[in-house]
């Protein structure tokens, strides 16, 4: 399979670990870690779209929040995002979505011959022969 070097849809999904960024505004909560301002950045000069904007960490006795993220670059690529249950004893909850895309291959043209509905004889009373000259 051959992979496009320059691809047109991305899917990035992870734990970003980043509690201080409100996705919903973009914006940085408390303090100014490097790394959150520069991900920030760089989702906004790359134009991808952040879909999970509800919290989906729960540890007992602190504030609940989002790390685990979902980005794309087409919004419409991410549909019906909702978040479940955890897995097992985990403090993250599993994110469920559609993802909407479009798969491209190759299909290698092929002839095949049907010989057995070819007119053998060519008569000038056969069907072909009669058609031709009104043929275009």
């Amino acid at each position: 399979m051959k992979v496009d070097e320059n691809p047109s849809n991305l899917l990035l999904v992870g734990n970003f670990n980043l509690p201080d960024i409100d996705w919903e505004n973009f914006t940085i909560t408390h303090g100014l870690e490097h790394y959150s301002i520069q991900l920030i950045e760089k989702i906004r000069n790359t134009f991808l779209y952040q879909h999970v904007l509800e919290p989906n960490r729960f540890r007992h006795e602190q504030q609940a929040n989002t790390l685990d993220l979902v980005f794309s670059t087409e919004k419409g690529m991410v549909s019906d995002l909702n978040i479940g249950p955890p897995l097992g004893k985990s403090d993250h909850a599993m994110l469920n979505f559609n993802l909407k895309t479009i798969i491209f291959r190759t299909i290698k043209p092929y002839c095949h011959y049907l010989y057995d509905k070819v007119e053998t004889r060519l008569k000038p009373e056969s069907r072909i022969c009669q058609q031709l000259p009104n043929t275009d």
